[in-house]
């Protein structure tokens, strides 16, 4: 999985937190993104609805949109999104 990023060095991943997203337990799923995800090259950050609400919770990692999230498969993303920082620490080390 790539995502493409406007600054290569960081990689921003918002989470929804609309009222559809809350119900279905967005808060946990950013708990266990902030714990799982301490890299200094990843910013989480919380938005407002991101119009899919069907499919909550919500994730947009870079301009990629991620749906059904929740604590039972969070944890598939969280590799998915490390094996994309080693992508990015491996073209930097390579120029």
């Amino acid at each position: 999985m790539e995502y493409s990023k406007s600054d290569e060095s960081k990689l921003t991943i918002y989470v929804c937190l609309g009222s559809s997203c809350h119900l279905k337990g967005a808060y946990k799923v950013v708990e266990k993104l902030k714990e799982s995800l301490t890299d200094p090259r990843v910013e989480l950050r919380g938005s407002l609805c991101m119009g899919n609400c069907s499919e909550g919770v919500n994730v947009r990692v870079g301009d990629i949109c991620v749906g059904n999230i929740s604590l039972s498969n969070v944890e598939s993303l969280i590799e998915k999104i490390k094996e994309s920082l080693n992508v990015i620490n491996g073209s930097k080390e390579s120029r």
